[in-house]
């Protein structure tokens, strides 16, 4: 989840273009838009919760309606770059997150509560971490700088991050996207339409050391619904400690809308989604042993 605020925009007359994508010609002028609310965009962008939208400029001669330029849209965007090494079944590891826009929102994280407030936004609402685990943030961007993406590194340290589940070894998920929630009773018919309007993109790298000789379970695997893309592969070779793996996860969102008249067919693609996302999570960080 991500902070709740209502946007305050403003519609702010300026004489000429400043070049900037969230302005533009009206009727009754030239007008750049801004959210007041949102700390991230830089002037002359907006937050993706304005793709597609109308707002009304209310000026003392009546309102004027503009469409946001999907070119004023900042696109939410994170690159997590993880590198660790197990030791029995400790997962210790540094991830390195560099955000454009709010994928996580850790900008305003950062900007409210600075370093305490990102380390238990992660701890609770990304990383799942228990209660033993540590988690300590080492480096932490200038929130206020929004000319640049926002960058954060972050140790943890998982005390059974890498454990054995039956005949295979799983890993910790961190940062691979959820599956989304149940949103319909079993055997009950759907009354609503379907939507979701999650969005961004996600780069996942992760380079772990594993102290058995293990193969991917989950080599590859490539995804496209109607809520989202996404491609994977696993990667593994032998080390002197027992096996090397590099994960990598491309994925990206797709806002949509299944209205009343097809909320059936949304609810089924929904259901197929899900599964997907559970699958991944599960199959990819799961191993098999290698014989010695």
């Amino acid at each position: 989840p991500r902070p709740a605020v209502h946007p305050a925009r403003a519609g702010v007359r300026v004489g000429a273009s400043l070049g900037r994508p969230a302005g533009g010609e009206t009727p009754r002028g030239r007008f750049l838009l801004a959210d007041a609310t949102d700390p991230v965009p830089p002037l002359g962008f907006l937050g993706s919760g304005h793709r597609g939208r109308r707002v009304m400029i209310c000026l003392p001669e009546g309102a004027q309606w503009v469409t946001v330029p999907d070119s004023a849209i900042l696109s939410d965007r994170l690159e997590l770059n993880l590198d660790g090494a197990v030791k029995g079944t400790a997962l210790q590891a540094t991830l390195r997150l560099r955000e454009t826009g709010s994928y996580w929102a850790l900008r305003i994280y950062a900007h409210r509560g600075g370093a305490k407030a990102v380390r238990d936004y992660l701890m609770g609402s990304q990383f799942d971490l228990p209660a033993t685990a540590r988690i300590e943030v080492t480096r932490l961007g200038d929130p206020l700088a929004t000319d640049r993406p926002f960058e954060v590194e972050v140790k943890i340290t998982h005390p059974e991050g890498f454990h054995r589940n039956g005949g295979e070894w799983e890993l910790a998920s961190w940062g691979i996207p959820y599956p989304p929630a149940l949103i319909q009773k079993a055997g009950a018919s759907r009354r609503y339409p379907v939507a979701s309007l999650a969005s961004g993109e996600l780069a996942y790298r992760a380079v772990l050391d594993l102290p058995v000789k293990v193969r991917p379970i989950l080599a590859e695997r490539r995804g496209d619904t109607p809520f989202r893309t996404f491609e994977w592969k696993a990667q593994a070779e032998p080390s002197p400690a027992g096996t090397r793996v590099q994960l990598n996860l491309d994925h990206r969102y797709k806002p949509v809308m299944f209205g009343f008249e097809a909320r059936d067919k949304g609810l089924q693609a929904w259901k197929q989604d899900r599964s997907l996302m559970k699958g991944l999570r599960e199959d990819g960080l799961s191993f098999k042993p290698l014989p010695d």
